[in-house]
């Protein structure tokens, strides 16, 4: 008879997924109100910039998001999660709350990047953290709670920034979504135990043949 017990989920999930909302909230609190705060004049708490910046802001800096995993997650089994996890809060925290107050298009491009590396590092990191934290046994009902905690920060950020917009300005909507990322360090410090993972060799050369094997799986 086949046996279906479903193994217990570690505590390193309950931590990666408290971690995944709280990240969620801050991007997307912040992605919500991005465009108007671009072409809002400056005169009234926005960038003042035009459609053309916009769009040059909201189309690079998301491709480059999504390029980043590709070194961060190859660098993790080497140098462990939990670094990778609290690099990626002390890249996102201050840059979320800068991001508020830069001044044109170079500064926020810039301080955006940042924002985009962080997130760069943390996506694999939390992923993996969920695939190492669960087995055959319940690694569909692991994943369907990670994406079911992706959908509830994706829910509450665009829910609560057009408050604190409104009640407290623009430049809080970048300053909670600072706040929301600093609370991922009492997790990540105290709470979080390192699951195990694949420790490799080979330095970086090994490093860009794991990027170019995954960008041949991309592009496959």
């Amino acid at each position: 008879m086949k046996n279906t017990t479903i193994t217990p989920f570690p505590a390193a999930f309950y931590v990666a997924n408290t971690m995944e909302i709280f990240e969620r909230l801050a991007w997307y609190g912040m992605y919500t109100l991005l465009a108007s705060y671009i072409m809002t004049p400056g005169s009234q708490g926005g960038l003042g910039l035009g459609n053309t910046e916009r769009g040059l802001i909201m189309g690079v800096v998301p491709f480059f998001l999504y390029l980043f995993p590709v070194i961060s997650g190859a660098l993790a089994d080497r140098v462990g999660y939990r670094k990778m996890f609290l690099l990626s809060f002390v890249l996102m925290a201050p840059s979320y709350y800068f991001l508020g107050y830069a001044t044109n298009l170079g500064s926020f491009i810039s301080i955006f990047m940042l924002i985009a590396l962080g997130v760069g590092i943390f996506k694999p990191v939390v992923i993996a953290t969920i695939s190492r934290s669960t087995d055959n046994t319940n690694r569909g009902l692991g994943f369907g709670v990670f994406y079911m905690m992706v959908n509830i920060g994706g829910f509450l950020g665009p829910v609560l920034a057009p408050i604190i917009q409104k009640n407290y300005g623009r430049q809080w909507v970048f300053t909670f979504a600072a706040i929301w990322i600093s609370v991922n360090f009492i997790p990540a410090l105290f709470f979080y135990k390192e699951p195990e993972r694949h420790v490799k060799t080979g330095g970086l050369k090994q490093v860009f043949k794991e990027m170019q094997e995954v960008l041949w799986v991309i592009h496959g």
